[in-house]
């Protein structure tokens, strides 16, 4: 395992020195637009979109301070008894 950790790090080490600064530009670019456009080239995780603080504000109020509209099962059930 320690031949195939040193052999796979020399091969890192060739690939690394043998780079040109502009392949490795156009390929961060070209990750950065798929990502914008919803196309993720990896399994990392996804960025979350930002809100303003009125957004948010919105967003908290109508889950949490809004009353709901419908009653439940149980709730009605409760209610008639």
């Amino acid at each position: 395992m320690a031949d195939s950790l040193a052999s796979a790090m020399q091969g890192l080490k060739l690939t690394a020195e043998n780079l040109d600064p502009n392949t490795i530009q156009t390929q961060l670019e070209t990750q950065t637009v798929e990502g914008e456009n919803g196309v993720t080239s990896g399994p990392g995780p996804r960025k979350q979109a930002h809100q303003s603080g009125k957004e948010l504000l919105a967003e908290l109020e109508a889950e949490f301070l809004t009353p709901s509209s419908k009653f439940t099962p149980s709730w009605l059930n409760q209610l008639q008894q």
